[in-house]
């Protein structure tokens, strides 16, 4: 039986299964937790800068990177909280949270191995900075229609 990389290594096609089933279990339960206020703040981190508006936040930490800026703006239109003071969710997916729109279900179980809170806007901004510099801009590019043209505009 052949060997495939999995999350530990090389490993047989039972075994990679096993890994995957699990991985998702643990997402699941991670966002069921999540969801039912079990932990609403897993890290128990506070916003340490409430005088700048969202838009500013991520203005200045993607200073760098303004595609990212493009992205946030499309992905949220700089909002963190909704109407509510809670932590603004998808429209089209519930699992998606903040102003960069990090989907919780794929990469809440990295961002706490990476002591990562998603779930205020510092956290959410530094993930979303994680994610592209792993992978550019393609976990936002659903959103690509809205974010292209500028980014494309700003490349030339």
């Amino acid at each position: 039986m052949g060997l495939l990389s999995g999350f530990s290594g090389n490993v047989s096609l039972n075994e990679y299964n096993e890994q995957l089933i699990a991985r998702n279990m643990y997402a699941i339960s991670f966002v069921e937790r999540v969801q039912n206020k079990d932990i609403t703040n897993p890290l128990n981190t506070r916003v340490v800068n409430d005088t700048l508006t969202t838009e500013e936040q991520v203005r200045k930490f993607f200073l760098e990177a303004p595609e990212m800026i493009e992205v946030a703006r499309c992905e949220s239109h700089f909002r963190h909280h909704d109407q509510n003071g809670q932590v603004l969710r998808g429209m089209a997916n519930g699992y998606d949270v903040g102003v960069m729109q990090i989907n919780e279900m794929y990469h809440g179980k990295r961002a706490l191995e990476l002591g990562i809170d998603i779930y205020n806007i510092e956290g959410n901004l530094e993930y979303a900075m994680y994610l592209y510099q792993k992978s550019g801009l393609d976990p936002w590019r659903a959103s690509k229609p809205c974010w292209g043209q500028t980014h494309e505009l700003t490349q030339r």
